[in-house]
């Protein structure tokens, strides 16, 4: 008689070796009594384990519930109550503005750990939320871990980023007179006056609206673009308000209204109106960095009428300006006026965008009152091919100025290459310049998509403003964004010879031709080597 099949159980399967005993018994209950001495943490794990063979379908509830026995018992939990404090600041403070939510994931660990986290409103004060509107069910877990971080967050300062994703203004829900939801807003309301840095992405315009009562807000960041909102909203910050970082995005339409602005320290605005971005930098005697980038031109119903000025403005504190003049034909009165008549004495670092008004009579005033002090410059600017020497844009910056880095962003155009290594020929042109970077916006390409190649004669201008400062400079950085260069065997040549003394450092670095037109991609002489 053949023997019976043996019947093999799910049991025998899944038996494996306990990870906390070492046991290497089945752990289904009848072998219970086999197992090694074991604490009750070991017992309770195996609990957990029969349970989840057994009953795949058991009481997720039911479950938590012995997984926070467990982890209750682990060498961890019982840290002392300071140390575990920090541990979760730390774990909170890395977490924070990336939409994880440490807090809620770590007080499920066990009992002891909620009431740590909960008893600690240091650990709440940061919250991003990103709602892309999915279903019900995801709007109800954002609204409900909003009321959870300004519930527990006490009285403290809040520092909060949302989001809002294009999906969410085509639901029913939503709705342009509410901040987020009707269920909520009452709450955020109440707490307006503790929001210290706000942070709004594509969020409803009637946060705006709401700008006088962030009574104790010193950072407030707001990008538009989705909001279906038609009109110019009034910002106006308290008079109170200790704000010193305003950063406007994207909503050309704004009035910033009779707002005290003070004490602001730094500036972004991008997408705006032109007569708010002049109209802010007139109204910030303290303000230390402004960024302007496309601006939109002012319309004919402007919602903050402003006039050109007619007396010098001067701004004692700025040291980082920059700036993209409009895609007007002409330079407008206002944009025009503002660099006729500002004033930096204190700037450091310099950004400007001109297009096609590097020749306009109001830049050119503008460049030459740089103060002497001026350490970093970008310039991007279109020049003509038959101007006269000392008739460039590079060349209206006074002589001597201590310049350490400059970078070029061509538009399709190589003058202002040539113009700049051809003023750089005179040694009393920024004399201290050790850094050179050269880019272009249309990546090493002219307007029919060719490649664009700087010659043999770019080549021996580069030669000849470097031959002329090796002397005087300790070393010289010149990197080459998406241009091919042809060296000539003779200029090569002569760079290495310029290096051959060893007091003079040359590096040559270019990103997009490694090894094609006969130089390395790093050339640095300090090494004599080929890299």
């Amino acid at each position: 008689m053949l023997p019976q099949p043996m019947t093999i159980n799910r049991l025998d399967i899944e038996a494996k070796q306990c990870l906390l005993c070492g046991s290497a018994q089945s752990t289904s209950f009848k072998f219970r009594s086999n197992l090694s001495p074991e604490y009750e943490l070991c017992r309770l794990y195996h609990e957990v384990v029969d349970q989840g063979i057994l009953v795949e379908d058991i009481i997720p509830l039911q479950r938590i519930h012995i997984l926070r026995r467990a982890n209750a018992l682990l060498p961890i939990a019982k840290l002392p109550y300071e140390v575990l404090d920090e541990v979760f600041r730390l774990a909170c403070r890395l977490s924070c503005f990336a939409h994880h939510h440490y807090q809620v994931v770590l007080s499920s660990v066990s009992s002891r750990w909620r009431a740590i986290i909960h008893s600690s409103p240091l650990l709440w004060t940061h919250l991003s939320l990103d709602f892309c509107y999915k279903d019900a069910k995801s709007l109800d877990r954002r609204i409900g871990l909003l009321r959870l971080y300004l519930l527990h967050s006490g009285s403290l300062s809040l520092h909060l980023k949302m989001s809002f994703h294009r999906s969410v203004f085509t639901q029913r829900w939503f709705d342009v007179n509410n901040l987020i939801h009707s269920t909520v807003d009452n709450v955020i309301i109440a707490n307006l006056h503790r929001i210290k840095i706000l942070d709004l992405e594509n969020a409803s315009s009637k946060w705006l609206a709401y700008t006088p009562q962030l009574s104790g807000i010193q950072s407030f960041r707001y990008k538009g673009g989705f909001d279906p909102y038609i009109g110019a909203p009034v910002i106006s910050f308290a008079k109170s308000s200790r704000l010193s970082d305003l950063t406007l995005i994207d909503w050309p339409l704004i009035d910033i209204g009779t707002s005290d602005f003070t004490s602001l320290i730094t500036i972004t605005l991008e997408a705006i109106e032109i007569t708010v971005c002049v109209g802010l930098l007139a109204a910030c005697p303290k303000l230390v960095e402004y960024r302007c980038r496309s601006p939109k031109p002012p319309r004919f119903s402007s919602w903050h009428p402003l006039k050109p000025w007619n007396a010098t403005v001067t701004l004692e504190s700025l040291e980082i300006f920059e700036w993209d003049i409009s895609l007007d034909e002409n330079l407008g009165l206002v944009e025009g006026s503002m660099f006729r008549y500002l004033c930096l004495p204190a700037l450091r670092s310099l950004r400007l965008h001109t297009f096609l008004h590097s020749k306009h009579v109001a830049v050119r005033l503008f460049c030459k009152r740089m103060p002497i002090s001026l350490e970093t410059l970008h310039l991007s600017m279109i020049c003509g091919a038959q101007e006269p020497e000392g008739a460039c844009l590079i060349d209206s910056f006074p002589l001597g100025c201590q310049l350490k880095e400059l970078t070029l962003y061509a538009n399709g155009c190589l003058c202002f290459f040539h113009h700049t290594f051809r003023s750089l020929s005179d040694a009393k042109r920024f004399p201290k310049l050790e850094r050179m970077i050269i880019d272009d916006k249309n990546k090493g390409r002219d307007v029919r998509g060719w490649e664009i190649e700087l010659n043999d004669i770019f080549a021996s201008l580069v030669h000849k403003a470097l031959a002329l400062r090796a002397p005087l400079l300790p070393g010289f950085f010149l990197k080459f964004l998406w241009f091919r260069v042809r060296w000539p065997k003779e200029i090569r040549d002569e760079l290495w010879l310029l290096t051959m003394s060893g007091e003079f450092r040359l590096t040559i670095q270019e990103e997009q031709t490694p090894f094609g037109n006969g130089l390395p991609r790093f050339y640095d002489s300090d090494r004599m080597l080929m890299l």
